[in-house]
């Protein structure tokens, strides 16, 4: 494997440890993950030069045996009546190929390896691997565990197996990883038409102008491609085409990984809008049941809080006015001047335990549409809003409160509680000044009375100045009772108030959350793509054109830039 193919496939591991500890994925994705084939053909050999790695891939009784040891000129596979089966990995290299550094995976005591001295294949490594199709699951392992290691496969058919199911279902699996080159062997038996057919057949599966060799093992005389079939793997053999197709390897391995990887992040980069939306939907409709089933308590709450006296004056004047200072009125004692209500409010009957656990429930259900509607794991959403349920308790309690404790303080309004302190006062003022008169006419009287008789003051005065006494106090008295704020309806207001300062903060708290989540996944997704955006290593497009003739139609393309 390439330095950069292994770093990449790290750093995508280490990702995935990571978002899978934040419940931003299951555990099944590092599973998926190491499900990805990465091996490639670079890992046969130390860093540097390397030959070119040809695998013989077919059904049984196709000839890729005897396909090899026309190639080799000399019997290196058993074929035919001795194996009408292959088994085991056989191995046809040039003795100066160090073939040692073979990977742990690969079952060495399955593999045999035959040495050559032959120049023109100096730079080539043949593979012929088992039968695909055989009966015994031991063969199909070995291609699987094998195929990832090859530049070049050479699929080989016969006329009666070119149609062959398992055969195809293997080349759609791993055809954008290699190049391929397809040899209709036993062509003493074809005829044209089905050379025609394959080829039909190859264009469908994404090679446009396939390279199909005609090969007749069976030396009949008939015309073939044999020598053609050389010339090419020879060519192939060079340095450069050798470098290209080790690139065009470790791309195909990159956009493996891509494209098991991408539908993972896809969700977070749209959480928090997605998030919002949702939320205003729900929180409307919770918001209205919440205010209906708590509405109804607030009128026999706010009647703890109007207040009970005991006396006419004190009915009337309260001990202590708000907002003026304090004022001892005759008749009212320290029991009897404000209920203990109005001094301690409490608003935990309607912030109570059912109400708290309808918000509860409502934030629970709310993550689990969260999850359902936009695909995110619902482990990453309670982890931002399960902490909710222990810290707004107390949080909603306190403001209730709160808002009930303002209320009582300041009932009424502004100018309510002004007039009321004026004609309180007048109610005082009023009577003294009238008491006043009447006392300086009745002195000014009683001693112009020594001279003049005339001068007493008579029944009638006396009447009309208890009268205008009693009148100046009774009515400021009477208007000051009639524009005293009500706390009944200050503390109704506050329980309303509280009632919306407690929504409010779920709506707020619960927005601060997703915001939390929203940055988290942003975080992590804007990581995932620097992982692809960091590219240094050439794209797989980069294919000479004598290559091209030999990928399939889709893997010519670059998508891992793309995370979308």
């Amino acid at each position: 494997m390439s330095d950069f193919l292994e770093s990449r496939q790290r750093a995508l591991s280490d990702w995935t440890d990571k978002a899978i500890d934040a419940g931003w994925l299951h555990a099944q994705a590092r599973d998926e993950l190491a499900a990805v084939v990465v091996a490639n053909p670079g890992d046969l050999f130390e860093i540097g030069q390397r030959p070119l790695v040809a695998g013989l891939f077919g059904g049984t009784g196709v000839g890729k045996s005897t396909l090899l040891n026309r190639l080799a000129r000399e019997p290196v596979a058993r074929a035919s009546a001795e194996r009408p089966t292959s088994r085991d990995i056989t191995v046809y290299v040039h003795r100066s190929v160090n073939v040692d550094r073979l990977p742990e995976e690969l079952p060495l005591a399955r593999m045999r390896t035959s040495l050559h001295q032959r120049a023109e294949y100096r730079n080539v490594l043949w593979v012929d691997m088992p039968d695909f199709d055989s009966i015994e699951s031991s063969h199909r392992e070995l291609v699987d565990l094998w195929l990832p290691h090859l530049d070049v496969v050479l699929y080989v058919v016969s006329p009666d197996r070119y149609r062959d199911d398992r055969g195809w279902r293997l080349l759609l699996e791993h055809g954008n990883r290699h190049a391929w080159l397809f040899v209709f062997n036993h062509w003493d038996r074809g005829h044209p038409e089905q050379i025609d057919d394959f080829r039909q057949l190859l264009r469908s599966a994404g090679l446009d102008d396939p390279m199909i060799f005609r090969c007749d093992n069976a030396e009949t005389g008939r015309d073939d491609d044999f020598a053609e079939l050389e010339n090419t793997l020879q060519s192939l053999a060079e340095t450069s085409l050798i470098e290209s197709l080790d690139r065009h390897g470790v791309f195909q391995r990159l956009d493996s990984l891509h494209a098991v990887s991408v539908p993972w992040v896809r969700p977070l980069e749209h959480t928090g809008e997605a998030g919002l939306a949702l939320w205003e939907e729900h929180w409307r409709g919770s918001t209205a049941n919440l205010d209906a089933e708590s509405r109804w308590k607030i009128p026999a709450i706010a009647l703890r809080h109007a207040p009970h006296r005991q006396s006419l004056l004190s009915r009337w004047w309260p001990r202590r006015l708000p907002g003026v200072p304090n004022i001892a009125l005759p008749g009212a004692d320290e029991t009897t001047s404000a209920p203990a209500a109005t001094t301690s409010p409490d608003a935990s009957t309607l912030i109570d335990a059912a109400a708290l656990q309808r918000v509860d429930e409502s934030i629970e259900r709310f993550g689990y549409r969260l999850a359902e509607e936009t695909g995110l794991p619902h482990a990453a959403v309670r982890r931002h809003l399960a902490p909710l349920s222990t810290s707004l308790p107390g949080e909603l309690e306190r403001l209730a409160a709160l808002e009930l404790n303002a209320a009582l303080a300041a009932p009424g309004s502004r100018w309510q509680r002004l007039l009321h302190r004026m004609l309180s006062l007048l109610a005082l003022l009023l009577p003294l000044a009238a008491l006043t008169w009447v006392a300086v006419r009745v002195i000014a009287a009683f001693n112009a009375g020594a001279d003049d008789p005339n001068a007493y003051l008579g029944s009638n005065f006396a009447v009309n100045g208890v009268l205008m006494i009693l009148l100046a106090w009774l009515i400021p008295t009477f208007l000051a009772w009639r524009a005293r704020p009500s706390l009944e309806r200050a503390a109704a207001l506050g329980l309303e108030q509280g009632l919306k300062a407690a929504t409010d903060r779920v709506d707020v708290t619960v927005r601060a959350a997703l915001a939390d989540m929203s940055t988290e996944a942003a975080e992590l997704a804007s990581e995932y793509r620097a992982l692809w955006d960091g590219r240094s290593e050439p794209d797989g497009g980069d294919v000479p054109e004598r290559l091209k003739r030999l990928l399939m139609r889709q893997t010519l393309g670059s998508p891992v830039h793309a995370t979308g």
